[in-house]
């Protein structure tokens, strides 16, 4: 009976080595195609993640470069308003166009406006052209141009 045993005891025990073989081995195969399914699921996850990183980084750049564009348009606006606002107004052109028009219908209504009228035109332009040359000209543009300018703030401020 001992040789019996040990005959049923090695077969048994090379039946049970055989199905831990072949456990380990199934195991082994589902692990490597989890392995491969892994490595799979991670390229497409970096595949997408780079992809996103391009798109956001497009989306960066063009968000700078309109940026710029927009940083470049305000300054050129800023410049041109400047450049405007030393300019005669709207404002002060219609106010001329006021003044024209109350003249003429002076000229036409009142008798004696007229004649005193192109006196005070004819010697306004005679002091424009003698302030023309010489020093007191010089001095009197800068004298006038600041009394002028302060003249126009007055008048604004006034309204």
């Amino acid at each position: 009976m001992n040789n019996f045993s040990f005959k049923s005891f090695g077969i048994g025990l090379l039946v049970g080595l055989v199905c831990l073989l072949i456990v380990f081995i199934i195991m082994y195969i589902r692990k490597k195609i989890s392995d491969k399914n892994h490595k799979k699921a991670m390229a497409e996850l970096k595949k997408m993640l780079s992809t996103r990183m391009e798109i956001e980084n497009e989306g960066v750049n063009s968000v700078k470069t309109e940026v710029d564009v927009l940083k470049k348009e305000n300054e050129n606006m800023r410049i041109t308003l400047s450049t405007l606002d030393q300019k005669a107004g709207r404002k002060e052109t219609r106010q001329l166009q006021l003044y024209q028009i109350a003249i003429e219908k002076l000229m036409v209504s009142s008798p004696g406006f007229a004649p005193a009228w192109q006196q005070a035109l004819s010697e306004a332009e005679e002091s424009l052209k003698s302030s023309i040359v010489g020093k007191i000209p010089f001095v009197g543009r800068f004298i006038t141009s600041g009394n002028s300018h302060n003249l126009i703030e007055d008048k604004d401020s006034l309204k």
